[in-house]
């Protein structure tokens, strides 16, 4: 079934396609504990070159194994359910980084540029380029626990 609205066709509605996780080492070594000024350089180099902001594909030897998601619409507890949502969510979309910064002792900070499309509330929905500022908590062990994004934009 299918509506017009003002003329058009509106195509139904159709479930967003399943992320590409294969091939992410879910249960490869975690990254030794380092200064968190490196860590905030190797973690933003490996968002920007993997692009898991927008596309899921994770690097799993970063984060904790209770590692939390959290921004204005949705909150995900684990990396998996984090990674299977934003793969979800996005398609065809880049994540470019702006700045990270560190903010205090053990959080961080990189701002970086969303554009592409999004599969809700249906499929192919240009997004409006914009940016996010995605802040990190880091663990004892030196491991990414949360992240919390706020936007540019207000959400819908």
């Amino acid at each position: 079934v299918s509506a017009v609205v003002l003329g058009t066709a509106i195509a139904p509605a159709t479930a967003a396609p399943s992320p590409n996780l294969e091939g992410i080492a879910w249960t490869e070594a975690k990254r030794p504990k380092t200064d968190i000024a490196e860590l905030a350089n190797e973690f933003t180099f490996a968002f920007q070159r993997s692009q898991w902001g927008v596309n899921g594909r994770v690097e799993p030897r970063f984060f904790a194994d209770d590692f939390t998601f959290k921004d204005p619409d949705v909150t995900t507890n684990g990396l998996q359910e984090y990674a299977k949502g934003t793969g979800t969510v996005l398609s065809n979309c880049k994540a470019d980084a702006v700045d990270v910064k560190v903010v205090e002792q053990n959080k961080f900070t990189i701002r970086w540029r969303i554009e592409g499309t999004a599969n809700v509330p249906f499929p192919g929905l240009r997004i409006k380029p914009y940016i996010v500022s995605s802040t990190f908590t880091v663990n004892d062990q030196g491991l990414v626990d949360s992240e919390t994004d706020a936007f540019s934009i207000p959400t819908w």
